[in-house]
């Protein structure tokens, strides 16, 4: 419920959807901060001991209960300083093949002492941890499974920490627009090219099932019935343009060839 509240939150307040120039600098303004899960039962717990030493006038209850809230103050800080003044830049983005695994580059940086358990995600899926050295860069890689062709874009990443013992939650977002190009993978059974005796380099035909059926290669959309019957699919704006230029010219050359009388064999033409 409380992931809810801050993801719900969080999307009203980073509304805008214009890529951040690198690099990124975590600045106060930039970090929240809220209790865990573990945090809002260390507070019940400090409540509940608050209210016992009121009503049997425990000195040593006190004590104990308000040095746990200065140790839970002192944490605090701790998590916000492990996150604050942190410098991220967008790493590689490599292309895949459908079905491969793609990976969002994020490179990491800070300028004074080492952060440790750093953690960047995707929203809804699993975080990646790293130790920030100082005076290093650190690279994290992202992972997502691409299933079909096209473009996949990362989205707003998530950068957060729960350093050092887990009661708070501080994150901050960033959005570098990063996107990774997914291609058709290629058939495992599919023959090798064969040169041709008439020239060199020439690609066997598109291998066709019993059918008759074009087999299309994995992660790629199956064009309609319609744009096979005429012949469009897998194919760009301009190949469509010079085939309908093609049809075109045949069509008129084939009206001119209706009209025009049949000539008698080894007949001569006069001149006008």
């Amino acid at each position: 419920m409380f992931a809810e509240l801050r993801q719900s939150i969080a999307d009203w307040i980073f509304r805008a959807s214009v890529p951040e120039a690198p690099p990124v600098t975590l600045v106060q303004r930039r970090i929240f901060i809220l209790p865990t899960r573990q945090g809002y039962v260390f507070a019940l717990t400090l409540l509940v001991m608050l209210l016992a030493s009121i009503n049997y006038q425990l000195s040593l209850g006190f004590i104990l209960t308000f040095l746990l809230a200065s140790m839970a103050g002192v944490a605090m800080l701790h998590t916000w300083r492990n996150l604050a003044h942190l410098k991220l830049r967008p790493g590689r983005c490599d292309p895949v093949f459908a079905g491969e695994t793609a990976h969002f580059g994020v490179t990491i940086e800070t300028p004074s002492q080492t952060r440790f358990a750093i953690a960047v995600r995707r929203r809804d899926e699993e975080a990646v941890y790293a130790d920030v050295v100082a005076g290093e860069t650190t690279p994290i890689a992202l992972p997502v499974h691409t299933r079909r062709r096209g473009l996949t874009r990362c989205g707003r990443l998530e950068v957060f920490t729960r350093y050092p013992i887990g009661l708070f939650h501080a994150w901050s977002y960033v959005d570098f627009h990063l996107a990774v190009m997914r291609r058709c993978s290629p058939r495992n059974s599919a023959p090798p090219p064969r040169a041709s005796s008439g020239s060199i380099g020439t690609m066997r035909a598109p291998r066709t099932s019993r059918r008759g059926s074009r087999c299309w290669p994995t992660g790629c959309c199956r064009p309609s019935a319609s744009a096979r019957a005429t012949g469009y699919a897998c194919r760009g704006p301009r190949s469509r343009r010079r085939a309908e230029r093609r049809t075109a010219r045949a069509a008129s050359r084939r009206s001119r060839s209706s009209r025009s009388p049949p000539r008698e064999r080894g007949a001569v033409v006069s001149p006008p």
